[in-house]
This record gives C-alpha cells, structure tokens and sequence, in this order.
C-alpha cells in the first residue's frame, strides 16, 4: 500500500500531531480553572486580568484568521505541507512563521486570564 492509500491513523503525515493538538486544546478551554491546594489571586489583579486576557485572546485569534486567510489554497489540516503548496511569505507570515500557532498561543493565554477567579 502506498503512503497516499495508506490509513490516517498510521500517522505518516502528522495526523496523531492533529488529534494531540485538539486535546490539549479542549483542556486548556474546558479544564479546571483552578487547582486545589492553590491560592486564589488577588480580587485587583483578577480585575485587570479579564480585561487584558479579553484583548490578547482577541489579538490571538485575529491573527490565527490572518494566518487561515492568508494560506488559501495551502491550507492542510495536517502538519505536513501539501505536494503543490507554496511558501507563503507575506501578510501575518512576513511578521510570525507560524502565525495561525502563534495566534492561537496568545488566545489560549488570553482566555487563561481572562477566566482567573478572584479570592
């Protein structure tokens, strides 16, 4: 069998990157928002927090979008490069390698601050 009539789940072009990925993101936006044992954070900084974690969550996905956008016809769900695609270097690429990870590491940190719990 050849590795374009290969199964996905043998993983030759980054497919169990795919299904890591999308666990780690679920438990990063559903899981615990806090953990036992730690203390809460102070009642002023949790204010400030949801604020500043609102604005770099929508700054991460503005750039995650620029970066879907941007890739066109290059996009691939997989981490491995389409056989046709181009090297795209301009737009969120001329400023980031890798803006839609970029951008969605700035989101996932923003969301974290922005769900703290006050004491």
């Amino acid at each position: 069998m050849s590795e374009a009539q290969s199964p996905w789940w043998r993983g030759r072009r980054g497919e169990w990157y795919v299904v890591t990925q999308l666990a780690l993101i679920a438990v990063v936006f559903l899981g615990p928002r806090s953990l036992p044992g730690l203390p809460p954070w102070p009642a002023a900084f949790a204010r400030v927090s949801v604020f500043l974690g609102v604005a770099l969550a929508l700054a991460g996905a503005g750039l995650l979008l620029a970066g879907l956008i941007r890739l066109g016809a290059n996009l691939t769900p997989l981490p491995f490069p389409k056989t046709q695609g181009s090297l795209i270097q301009t737009g969120p690429y001329a400023l980031v390698r890798h803006p839609m990870y970029g951008g969605g590491v700035v989101l996932a940190f923003g969301w974290a601050l922005a769900r703290i719990i006050p004491d």
